[in-house]
């Protein structure tokens, strides 16, 4: 695992709040025992959180995106990718839009963005996908972890 505790937050690189994130990650991939339909719902819910929108977010900001985040992204779509019904997140676009799912729910009491969220898998995707076709900006970071550019070089030992 990475650490990512001593990063420089004026250049968007991890800190605190993605230590805990990744944590939380952790902690519920172990506790899915190897089912692949949980670990699914797990990765799902926590790039549904604020921690991965900051990433988007600071992305859009600045035109690039740090490569930690782009490792991440890429690990988790390695699992998400192994179910049919998940093939959609081939689309990092897609992978990104999760992100901003809870913004029209803002006044529910349900959020995708929490462990244990009430949403199916298709819910996921279904939002995603509504979410996607109305913020064209998240493709054009999608287009920069394709091509793996502009991204900025891992800077811890």
């Amino acid at each position: 695992m990475v650490n990512f505790e001593s990063r420089d937050r004026k250049r968007g690189t991890p800190g605190d709040a993605m230590s805990l994130w990744y944590e939380s990650l952790g902690y519920c991939l172990m506790d899915s025992g190897g089912d692949l339909l949980k670990e699914a719902r797990c990765i799902l819910e926590h790039l549904s959180m604020p921690v991965p929108r900051s990433w988007w977010q600071w992305g859009l900001e600045h035109g690039c995106i740090h490569k930690v985040y782009v490792d991440v992204l890429r690990d988790l779509q390695k699992t998400l990718l192994k179910l049919p019904e998940l093939s959609g997140f081939r689309d990092f676009g897609l992978m990104i839009a999760l992100a901003f799912i809870d913004d029209d729910a803002e006044d529910s009491p349900v959020k995708f963005g929490r462990v244990d969220s009430a949403y199916s898998l298709q819910d996921y995707v279904l939002s995603a996908k509504m979410v996607l076709d109305a913020r064209h900006d998240l493709k054009s970071l999608a287009r920069l972890i394709e091509k793996d550019q502009k991204t900025l070089p891992d800077t811890s030992s």
